[in-house]
């Protein structure tokens, strides 16, 4: 199973025998070797049809002829002998590659095996001379006889590759969408509450996303802080330009109120270009970000594969516009008040 770059690990090559013995000791102790092995390259060929030898833990037991004691073997110890005589032949008849669309495959740069193998071999170390003799024999092991406890007995067996298919420790579920894994979760707990069970799990990819949202509730929080004060700024800069307004058009409003322009409709005057600065302005800001969108979706598909991720949905933009209309009028406030107190025959002999 070749990653995405159509690499193995170095494990893999000298688990299936691609590097001799001698290549695979010089590997940890000469840089030079490590360079070759690692920048090394094979054909699908030289891999294709590879045969080798599969040994479960309990093929590592064996009786002694003479004093039919059970012994184990470890790895140094294991001769070729032994292992074509013990070992099941496996063959690689297949070479996989993850999906181009695929950005975290769950395996690769690994060797996989088919169910019904894993199946066989589960089957096959359960009936092994050694399980059987350590099954009949439960309170003490049959290498040293040493004692073992009726809870120590499930592990030690475990050890020796005995397991059973229908009590499986684990389950793993793997989901195309946030939609099915909230729908498997909701199974489970249901199941657990019907039945009074207690089945344990672990949404991993609920806590990859929790901690993804949490940094990015630090961040919006840090963006919301920036976003208020640079909204503050301009709200203050609004109304010192609305006030300046006012005071080099003091001898308008002058005019205007001695044609019989009330205070509220001087106020009106100031309020109603405050207005249009917040509506243009919240237009301009609206414009320009739809047409950002387009080379930040562009950018984000080309690297990431990610198609549309910035969207700007229509009552979001709608809502902005509001709030920028609301906030220039809110600046533009208290200098409208101003202007509409003025007096009529004060404001007549400005200059």
């Amino acid at each position: 199973m070749l990653d995405e770059y159509n690499q193995i690990t170095d494990y893999m090559l000298f688990a299936i025998g691609l590097e001799s013995p001698d290549d695979v000791f010089n590997y940890f102790f000469d840089a030079e070797t490590q360079e070759e092995i690692l920048t090394k390259s094979y054909n699908f060929d030289d891999i294709l049809g590879l045969k080798y030898r599969v040994l479960t833990n309990a093929d590592y037991y064996y009786q002694d002829t003479e004093t039919l004691d059970w012994q184990k073997h470890n790895d140094a110890s294991l001769t070729k002998q032994y292992i074509e005589d013990n070992g099941l032949e496996i063959e690689i008849v297949g070479i996989v590659r993850p999906n181009e669309k695929c950005k975290s495959p769950s395996v690769n740069g690994a060797i996989g095996y088919t169910k019904e193998l894993s199946d066989y071999l589960i089957t096959h170390a359960a009936a092994h001379a050694a399980v059987k003799a350590q099954e009949e024999n439960p309170r003490e092991s049959i290498l040293d006889g040493t004692a073992i406890s009726k809870n120590e007995l499930p592990n030690v067996l475990a050890d020796m590759g005995k397991a059973d298919i229908s009590k499986p420790k684990s389950i793993s579920f793997y989901v195309n969408s946030f939609e099915s894994k909230d729908k498997v979760i909701e199974l489970i707990e249901k199941y657990n509450a019907e039945s009074g069970k207690n089945i344990k799990y672990t949404d991993t990819l609920g806590a990859m996303m929790s901690s993804i949202n949490e940094i990015s509730d630090a961040i919006t929080k840090v963006l919301i802080a920036f976003s208020a004060i640079s909204l503050i700024v301009s709200s203050i800069m609004i109304g010192i330009i609305t006030y300046i307004s006012v005071l080099e058009r003091t001898k308008e409003i002058g005019i205007l109120r001695s044609l019989g322009a009330r205070k509220k409709d001087i106020s009106r005057v100031f309020s109603s270009e405050t207005m249009l600065i917040g509506f243009i302005s919240g237009l301009l800001g609206i414009g320009i970000t739809y047409l950002l969108t387009v080379p930040i979706n562009v950018l984000l598909e080309n690297n990431l594969g990610i198609k549309g991720l910035a969207h700007f949905v229509w009552w979001h933009a709608l809502v902005l516009i509001a709030m920028s209309i609301g906030l220039t009028v809110l600046s533009g406030f208290i200098p409208s008040r101003i202007a509409s107190k003025k007096d009529p025959v004060t404001a007549l002999r400005s200059e």
